[in-house]
């Protein structure tokens, strides 16, 4: 919480000035905000691909790392680590690299290899004409 704290929020309590947050999307300054206070998440929408609570959780986990709210950076790490897919890995791996969560970072990085062993079997495939040891031993 260490933006929140110093001489310019001091004054700005002390004078009733309002302190704008520009770079945080509302709803999830308000589920930092109701984290803060009840120490829960609240209520996260999952739509059909889980694109909402994901959503809300890569933002918490920023902002959480912003703010030091510790306990909330490994919640929002741990939801994200269930819904990584071939579809979010690269992005999520970043956003793992720049704050430090090293459990999504190898979560990312195993989707990503699991994707690119199936991909290079594919190819072996191709090149070998779709061989029968591909597909295993048959029994007679």
């Amino acid at each position: 919480m260490a933006e929140l704290f110093g001489p310019w929020i001091e004054n700005a309590a002390a004078t009733g000035t309002c302190v704008r947050i520009d770079d945080m999307e509302p709803m999830v300054f308000r589920a930092l905000l109701h984290f803060i206070y009840t120490d829960t998440l609240p209520e996260l929408k999952e739509g059909d691909d889980g694109g909402d609570k994901v959503a809300v959780a890569q933002g918490l986990l920023g902002a959480a790392d912003r703010y030091g709210v510790e306990r909330l950076k490994l919640i929002c790490e741990d939801i994200l680590c269930v819904h990584v897919d071939t579809r979010t890995a690269v992005t999520m791996l970043e956003l793992a690299d720049k704050h430090g969560c090293h459990r999504l970072m190898e979560a990312c990085i195993k989707v990503l290899n699991d994707m690119l062993a199936k991909r290079q079997l594919q190819r072996v495939g191709r090149v070998v004409g779709g061989g029968g040891w591909l597909r295993g031993p048959t029994s007679n």
